[in-house]
């Protein structure tokens, strides 16, 4: 039996921006209407951050507070 899950988003998906690297563990960036996910694509652990657009208004805001915090963006 496969299991199927899904989520409607209602912010609205506008698309990946970049990747954030740290460490091993890649991120991929991706911008909503009204936050900022980062998405880890590891199979054995997943793991989500999402950053408010009132706190990072730009893409360039958020990679610096990134970059700050250790991330490689690519």
């Amino acid at each position: 039996m496969t299991t199927i899950s899904y989520t409607i988003s209602k912010s609205g998906t506008t698309g990946d921006r970049g990747v954030a690297v740290k460490g091993e563990t890649e991120f991929i960036i991706r911008e909503l209407q009204n936050s900022w996910k980062l998405k880890s694509g590891s199979a054995v652990v997943k793991v989500e951050m999402v950053y408010s657009k009132k706190d990072f208004t730009t893409f360039d805001s958020l990679k610096e507070e990134l970059k700050k915090q250790g991330y490689e963006i690519k």
